[in-house]
C-alpha cells in the first residue's frame, strides 16, 4: 500500500475512478492517510433516513468528524398509515430521530449547499387510515387530499395524531434552522399543508434560497387520471405562489415537475393554474416546467421577468388542444406563447422547447393508440431534411378527469407550421443574444488584459 501514496496526484486520481465507492471506503479504512485523502469525496454526500436509528447515528458520526467536506444530504423521509379499529397512534414523540434532526440543523456542515428531501408515504398502496375528516372517521389513500387545511389550529392537533404529518413538520422545522442551504430538492413533494410552513422561519429559510425542485407526488400509478377534484390537493398548487414562491426572493432556479399537469382551464372545469405570479420570484433566471401547459399564467410570468429570465426549458410542455370543440379552449397555442414571449423583449440566451418524433414514440414503439405511424414517419422526414424543426404538442384534460395527448391538434399544428415560424424567430432573438453576450465577454477581456498589459509597463518603468 505504501506505493500508492508515491504515485503523482494525477495518477491516484484515475486509479480512483475505477476504484468505486465501496472500494474507496475499504482503501479509506487501512490507514489515516489514505482516510485523510479520501475524505473530501466519500463524505461529500451524506444519505440517511428515518428507519434506521443505527444508520443515522452512523451519518451523524460522520458529519460530526468530516462536516465541513459535506456539500449535500439526501433524507428519505418514510412513514406508516395507521391500522384500523385503534384508538393510540403507532409512533412515539419526536417522530423524527433527533440524529437525524440533527444533521438537517447543519451545524456540523457549514459548507453545506444543497438538501434533497424525499417523502415516501405510500397513500396508494395501502387501505390503512391516514387521516380523519371533520367527523373523526377515518380517510384512506389520496382522501388525503380531500380536505383542504385552513385552519392552523386543527393542523397541530392532526401532526400530534398522525406519524407522517409529524415527521413532515419536524422536517421542515428541522430543515428551516440550516443557514447554510441554498439548493433544494423536493422529491415526492407531498401538496399539503404543515404548520410549519407558515412559521417566520420557514419563510426565511425559503428567502435564503438560490435554487429549488418540486417534482410533485404522483399517486396514480401509470393511468393519465387527474387528481384535480380533490380540493385540498388542488388548492395547495394553486396558492404555491403565497406559501412558496412569495418568500424566495433570492432564488435563481426554480424547477417543477408536475404530477397532474398544471396551468389547463376548459369551459366550467378549472384545474390547478400554475401559480407563477408577476410579483414573485425576483432574481429568477432559470425556469423548468415539466408536465404543464404554456397557460396565461406563464405568458405573464414570462413577460413580467423578461429582463432577467435568462433560461426558459418548457420541452416537456403542451399547449391546450381541441378537446369537444375549439370554444372550449381557454389558453394560448405554441405560436402565440412563442409570439407573446417575443414582444417582450426576452433577454433569453438558453430555449428548450419542442421535441423530436419521442412525443409519440418510445423504444421505437407507438406510445399512444392516438397516434399513426405516418405521422411518426412524416415528422421524421422533415427532420431530416431540417433539423431546427420541432414538434409542438398539444394536449387536453377530458371530462372524465383524463390527461390525453392531442395526435389532431399536434398534427394539424404541425403542417400548418405557425408554431414552427414563431418558435424560430424567438430562436433568433436568443442567438442575438448569445452572440451579445460573447461580444460583451470578449470585450471585458480585452480589457482586462489591456490593463494589465498597462501595469506591467507601469512597474517596468
Amino acid at each position: 500500500m505504501g506505493t500508492l501514496s508515491t504515485l503523482p496526484e494525477e495518477l491516484r486520481g484515475e486509479l480512483l475512478k475505477h476504484l468505486g465507492f465501496d472500494g474507496k471506503i475499504r482503501l479509506s479504512a487501512t490507514c489515516k492517510a489514505y482516510r485523510a485523502w479520501l475524505a473530501p469525496e466519500l463524505f461529500e454526500t451524506i444519505r440517511f433516513n428515518n428507519l434506521s436509528e443505527k444508520s443515522t447515528a452512523s451519518a451523524l458520526a460522520a458529519v460530526e468528524a468530516y462536516g465541513p467536506y459535506t456539500t449535500r444530504i439526501e433524507f428519505t423521509c418514510t412513514a406508516e398509515p395507521e391500522e384500523q379499529d385503534t384508538e393510540e397512534t403507532g409512533f412515539t414523540h419526536p417522530a423524527l430521530p433527533p440524529a437525524a434532526r440533527k444533521i438537517l440543523e447543519g451545524l456540523a456542515t457549514p459548507n453545506l449547499r444543497t438538501a434533497e428531501i424525499r417523502f415516501y408515504f405510500k397513500f396508494g398502496e395501502d387501505d390503512e387510515g391516514w387521516d380523519e375528516d371533520d367527523e373523526g372517521l377515518s380517510v384512506r389513500g389520496s382522501d388525503v387530499f380531500w380536505e383542504i387545511d385552513n385552519d392552523n389550529d386543527l393542523i397541530l392537533t392532526k401532526e400530534q395524531r398522525w406519524e407522517w404529518r409529524s415527521v413532515m413538520k419536524e422536517t421542515w422545522e428541522a430543515l428551516a434552522t440550516n443557514s447554510s442551504v441554498k439548493e433544494l430538492i423536493c422529491e415526492d413533494f407531498i401538496p399539503k399543508w404543515i404548520s410549519t410552513f407558515r412559521t417566520d422561519a420557514f419563510r426565511q429559510f425559503l428567502g435564503r434560497l438560490e435554487s429549488a425542485t418540486f417534482n410533485i407526488v404522483s399517486l396514480n400509478g401509470d393511468d393519465n387520471a387527474v387528481l384535480s377534484y380533490l380540493h385540498g390537493y388542488s388548492s395547495f398548487l394553486a396558492n404555491l405562489d403565497d406559501s412558496f414562491f412569495h418568500h424566495m426572493t433570492a432564488l435563481k432556479n426554480l424547477h417543477i415537475q408536475a404530477a397532474d399537469p398544471l396551468g389547463c382551464v376548459q369551459d366550467e372545469w378549472h384545474y390547478t393554474p400554475l401559480a407563477l405570479k408577476s410579483r414573485d420570484l425576483p432574481a429568477l433566471t432559470s425556469l423548468k416546467l415539466e408536465h404543464c401547459f404554456v397557460c396565461s399564467e406563464l405568458v405573464l410570468f414570462v413577460q413580467s421577468h423578461a429582463q432577467i429570465l435568462k433560461s426558459l426549458d418548457v420541452n416537456d410542455c403542451f399547449a391546450l388542444g381541441d378537446s369537444l370543440s375549439r370554444t372550449t379552449i381557454h389558453g394560448p397555442n405554441w405560436a402565440d406563447f412563442f409570439d407573446a414571449v417575443f414582444k417582450a423583449s426576452p433577454a433569453l440566451t438558453a430555449l428548450n422547447a419542442g421535441r423530436s418524433t419521442t412525443l409519440f414514440t418510445q423504444d421505437g414503439k407507438i406510445r399512444h393508440n392516438h397516434f399513426l405511424p405516418g405521422d411518426v414517419q412524416h415528422i421524421s422526414q422533415a427532420m431530416e431534411v431540417d433539423p431546427k424543426v420541432r414538434l409542438f404538442g398539444y394536449a387536453h384534460i377530458e371530462r372524465s378527469g383524463v390527461f390525453l395527448v392531442q395526435r389532431q391538434s399536434t398534427m394539424e399544428n404541425f403542417m400548418k407550421g405557425d408554431d414552427q415560424r414563431a418558435y424560430e424567430r424567438l430562436m433568433g432573438r436568443v442567438a442575438e443574444n448569445v452572440a451579445r453576450e460573447d461580444e460583451q465577454r470578449a470585450q471585458e477581456q480585452r480589457m482586462g488584459l489591456a490593463v494589465e498589459k498597462a501595469a506591467r509597463e507601469l512597474r517596468l518603468t
